[in-house]
């Protein structure tokens, strides 16, 4: 099948030159080439459209690590990652690029030391490798995260200036490819949001006074940056996108925190600072996302309304109206899967397996209090409540009305059978290998915990940890003496 999609993809693109089409638009670009060793059955990438909205695509490779994608809507130059679990690559694209790219796929380090790129573009793809090739053999590199107040800023202004220089010598000198200069335009600007990125972290996390702040971004800031944040085609960097949904929006909330300016009762400070200090599409973006992360972590019925509630007063900030209705439809769908879980209505049944391999179903424990734990091997958190759920559990195991169950969600077998050793929990442990309680139970985030009545039925679908004792067992009691 993957063969035949690539062999469909080449005919398609042999056909235009032959039968009268002797290029591709100028809006299109050909990725095309072979990953040799590759485990991958597919490359991930995104590209910004015409609007500047995101676009993602799988790229198949047949079995010999064959691949041809045409990627169309292709109006102004680019990065594109190109990546999957063994090859990663930062791609430049402008219209009309036809890029061969070759490597080898066994992981990471081997793509990396091997991948090669050629056809038209190939020059101005070679700025990124070569300077991730300074940068890897640079002995004395290290993380800016991990540098003292009086380190940072001296670090941060030599690494900027370093990528300035290069990319003016790099993109200045080569020849014979019309899209050069504006590479170098894109990279030049994406630095200078790169500097203003980590600035804002700086003022943040050192806590910077808001004079002393402002202060430091009006000097180290390029004006002209600045006094046109919000222009719509920036939105083609996925760094600047990244630093106005993250460092600027608490850089905002930090110089109104430090001032006073805050506004009291407001159940979300970052959707009024976004409201009132952002503009045109990064505004309606970063808004859209804030709104949409609080929907997807919804886990309880009772926390729809606050939600719907909130994007009823900010529906007016939005430009684009069909924003909010895509919003609150996304909205309707949850509240329709919540409602299955809402207190009082029947517990979603589900036939699991324990690590012995014997089956248990939730009617298993039908009589019973049911307290429910969803946990991962991979997940800390979860992990850290197991101490505290062994007191628990010590306090009840000799109660016939009342039933712990551990299920280990989104997790593969042997890492779960493995944390079972290391942790030693007396507790029955289940694992959800079809995703029937991830689903059903809506289980997005964890540690999660369930009360279900003796009856079968939802007594609190996001109950009290193990570590929130006192209010965990008026619960259990309560339940227990009906």
């Amino acid at each position: 099948m993957r063969t035949t999609l690539i062999l469909l993809s080449l005919i398609t693109f042999i056909s235009l030159q032959i039968f009268g089409e002797t290029k591709l638009p100028d809006s299109t670009v050909v990725l095309r080439g072979r990953i040799s060793n590759c485990s991958d059955s597919s490359l991930h990438l995104k590209y910004k459209d015409r609007n500047y909205n995101t676009v993602e695509a799988e790229v198949e490779l047949d079995s010999a690590g064959n691949f041809y994608k045409l990627l169309t809507g292709i109006y102004f130059v680019q990065r594109v990652g190109f990546e999957q679990d063994n090859v990663s690559v930062t791609l430049l694209i402008a219209p009309g690029y036809n890029l061969e790219i070759t490597g080898n796929g066994k992981d990471k380090k081997t793509f990396y030391s091997s991948y090669q790129i050629k056809g038209t573009g190939a020059g101005n793809n070679q700025y990124t490798k070569q300077l991730d090739s300074i940068t890897r053999n640079n002995i004395v590199s290290q993380s800016i995260y991990n540098l003292e107040k009086e380190e940072y800023l001296p670090y941060l202004k030599s690494k900027v200036q370093f990528v300035d220089s290069f990319a003016r010598a790099f993109f200045d000198k080569l020849p014979g490819d019309s899209y050069s200069q504006e590479f170098k335009n894109l990279v030049l600007f994406e630095n200078e949001v790169i500097r203003f990125y980590f600035l804002t972290y700086y003022i943040v996390s050192f806590k910077v006074k808001p004079e002393e702040a402002l202060q430091l971004v009006k000097s180290n800031v390029d004006p002209s940056l600045l006094d046109s944040l919000f222009k719509e085609e920036y939105l083609r960097s996925d760094i600047y996108v990244l630093t106005m949904h993250t460092n600027y929006l608490y850089y905002l909330l930090h110089l109104n925190s430090a001032s006073g300016a805050a506004r009291e009762g407001t159940e979300d400070p970052r959707l009024q600072t976004v409201a009132t200090n952002y503009k045109g599409k990064i505004k309606d973006l970063v808004l859209h996302d804030l709104f949409l992360s609080k929907i997807e972590s919804i886990v309880a019925y009772k926390k729809i309304l606050p939600i719907k509630d909130s994007l009823t007063r900010y529906a007016e900030d939005f430009t684009n109206k069909s924003i909010v209705d895509s919003l609150q439809h996304r909205l309707r769908q949850k509240q329709s899967t919540l409602v299955k879980t809402k207190p009082g209505h029947p517990a979603p049944s589900f036939s699991l397996q324990s690590a012995e391999g014997k089956t248990y179903k939730l009617e298993d424990f039908r009589g019973k209090v049911v307290y429910i734990d969803l946990w991962a091997s991979w997940c800390g958190p979860c992990r850290e409540e197991s101490p505290f759920l062994q007191k628990i559990y010590d306090r009840y195991k000799d109660n016939k009305e009342i039933a712990f169950i551990s299920i280990s969600i989104k997790d593969r077998k042997a890492d779960w059978i493995r944390a079972i050793k290391e942790d030693k929990p007396a507790w029955l442990q289940l694992i959800d290998n079809n995703d029937t309680v991830y689903n059903r139970y809506n289980a997005i985030t964890i540690p999660r915990f369930i009360i279900i009545d003796k009856e079968g039925n939802i007594v609190n679908n996001d109950a009290p940890r193990p570590r929130q004792e006192e209010s965990l067992l008026s619960i259990l009691n309560s339940e227990i003496g009906k």
